[in-house]
């Protein structure tokens, strides 16, 4: 395993969570987030004044984050401990759904060698992602309301954030033209100079999430199916780190007619869903079975 410097390692996690936000929000918003975070943070570890977050978007050569060499005399713990607090307050900061899978796409955009470097420094990222869906859980359970209630919560809501700012930190006048090009639609000041980047595929599905009119509380999923042990210890493995056939096969020790027979099982109680023609991925309700079972 190669060793990395302080600077490395916090410029890697930073891009990191700039890619996996990024991919739901627009590009204003995450480098808000991100600067917002880390802003804060730096009243705690003022080593963190030391980076500085671009606007990586609009600029020529696309580098996000700069840090400097003086980052590297700090103590490896403390560095570890930054991290943490970083992670951890840029999931509050994401919508619940955003951030449900944060830490493991965090994992897998960042690399196995990065992650292995992180949790040297005492990072566990398994426990900030129990902690984060567990906090989701939380949420949901506060969020089934009587169908009587559903609308008038809905409209207190809207009246909160039509009184709070909004997230972007530009209004509709300073937008001189736009552009659009393969899912993607720019805005432009009146200088020319790009203003943001809208992603119409996450405008679409935020909207028809948004403005639904019922939303049907989810089902207990423990209640639904029955589950054995392998199965169980299928959906945990499965929880705290990513799968192919042959590694679930051998640290299962069951064969690839039983792998199939599971993922169908789940995929047909709505505990996991296809994520491409190949992959799957734990749902709401399988991270709610699983958070049950661990309180149990």
């Amino acid at each position: 395993m190669s060793e990395f410097k302080n600077s490395d390692i916090m410029r890697g996690v930073i891009e990191a969570v700039v890619a996996v936000v990024g991919r739901r929000t627009l590009g204003s918003y995450t480098i808000k987030i991100v600067k917002t975070v880390t802003t804060k943070l730096q009243k705690e570890y003022d080593f963190l004044k030391n980076i500085t977050i671009h606007d990586a978007f609009y600029s020529e050569n696309n580098d996000i984050v700069t840090v400097s060499s003086e980052i590297n005399s700090i103590e490896p713990k403390t560095i570890g401990n930054a991290i943490d607090a970083f992670l951890r307050e840029v999931y509050l900061q994401l919508d619940d759904e955003a951030g449900l899978y944060f830490i493991n796409e965090f994992k897998e955009c960042i690399g196995e060698e990065f992650v292995m470097q992180i949790r040297s420094l005492g990072v566990n990222l398994e426990r900030i992602q129990l902690g984060q869906h567990e906090l989701y859980s939380q949420k949901e359970r506060k969020n089934v309301p009587l169908a009587t209630n559903i609308e008038e919560k809905t409209t207190e809501k809207k009246q909160k954030e039509d009184e709070d700012e909004g997230p972007l930190d530009y209004t509709w006048r300073d937008v001189s033209t736009w552009k659009y090009d393969n899912n993607v639609c720019t805005l432009y000041k009146s200088d020319g100079s790009p203003l943001d980047t809208l992603h119409l595929d996450s405008l679409v599905e935020d909207y028809v999430n948004r403005y639904t009119k019922y939303k049907e509380p989810e089902q207990i999923t423990s209640k639904m199916i029955e589950i054995d042990e392998k199965e169980y210890e299928f959906l945990e493995t499965l929880y705290s780190r990513d799968l192919d056939i042959e590694m679930t096969m051998a640290m299962l020790q069951i064969s690839k007619p039983e792998v199939d027979s599971m993922v169908d099982k789940f995929l047909e109680s709505e505990m996991l869903q296809y994520v491409s023609d190949n992959e799957v991925k734990l749902t709401r309700k399988g991270l709610l079975y699983l958070l049950e079972q661990m309180k149990t």
